[in-house]
C-alpha cells in the first residue's frame, strides 16, 4: 500500500511541484507563490494553463489544487483536494477531475463575458441614439456596472456651472429601459422628452390595426 509522503517546507513544496509538472507535460515549469502561509507552488502546463499547489495547513500529506482564471473572469475557479502519494497520482488526478472543471469554467466564463460585453454594446447604442435626440447632448461617462451604461448629457454652454442644464440618463441592462432624470430650463427639458419620446417609438413596434 502506498503511503502519502509529507512535505514538510517549501523546499519539498518546489522539488514536488517539479515532479507533478514533469508529470503533465514536457515543457511544464513551476513558479513560485507567495503568500501562503503553507507550502505552495504554482505550476505551468503545456498549454499555458495554471494551477496553484497548496499543501493542506494541518495535514503534510494533503495538498489543495487551484485552477486559475483570468483575474476579471466572471466565474469562481475550481480546485481539487488530492493526497501526496506521488507525483504521478497528483498528475492523474488533475488530468481526470480538475482539466475538465477548467475547461468548464472557462468556457462559462467566456459566455458570461460575451454576455456582458452584448449588453453593454446594446446599452451604448440606445445611449449614443438617444444624445443624438437631444441637441447638444454628450455622453460623459460610463458607469463601471457591467450590466448597464448610465450616460450624463449636458446641455449647459461651454464654460457654464457644472450643475445648469444637465439632463443625465440611465439606459438599463441590454438597452431595453431608459430613465431620465432632468436638471434644465423648460426649453431643454422639453427637447429631452421629444427625444425620448422619438427613441421609445423607434424601440416599440407598432401595434397592427384591426383588419
Amino acid at each position: 500500500m502506498q503511503i502519502p509522503k509529507p512535505i514538510t517546507d517549501q523546499t519539498d513544496m518546489d522539488r514536488y511541484a517539479r515532479q507533478i509538472a514533469s508529470q503533465l507535460g514536457r515543457n511544464g515549469r513551476t513558479e513560485a507563490l507567495p503568500g501562503h502561509g503553507a507550502p505552495a507552488a504554482r505550476i505551468v502546463d503545456d498549454e499555458g494553463r495554471a494551477l496553484e499547489v497548496v499543501r493542506d495547513y494541518s495535514r503534510s500529506d494533503q495538498l489543495t489544487i487551484y485552477a486559475r482564471l483570468p483575474e476579471d473572469a466572471p466565474a469562481s475557479a475550481p480546485s481539487i483536494g488530492v493526497s501526496a502519494l506521488s507525483p504521478g497520482h497528483v498528475a492523474g488526478h488533475i488530468r481526470r477531475r480538475l482539466y475538465p472543471a477548467h475547461t468548464e469554467a472557462l468556457d462559462h466564463a467566456r459566455a458570461i463575458q460575451a454576455r456582458r460585453t452584448a449588453e453593454r454594446q446594446a446599452c451604448t447604442a440606445v445611449a449614443e441614439r438617444l444624445a443624438g435626440l437631444i441637441p447638444g447632448a454628450q455622453i460623459l461617462h460610463d458607469h463601471p456596472c457591467p450590466r448597464q451604461t448610465t450616460l450624463s448629457c449636458t446641455l449647459a454652454p461651454s464654460g457654464a456651472p457644472w450643475n445648469a442644464g444637465r439632463i443625465s440618463a440611465e439606459v438599463g441592462p441590454d438597452g431595453t429601459s431608459v430613465r431620465l432624470e432632468v436638471n434644465a430650463g423648460p426649453d431643454e427639458a422639453e427637447h429631452a422628452l421629444r427625444g425620448l419620446s422619438v427613441l421609445l417609438t423607434q424601440q416599440v413596434p407598432q401595434a397592427q390595426s384591426p383588419r
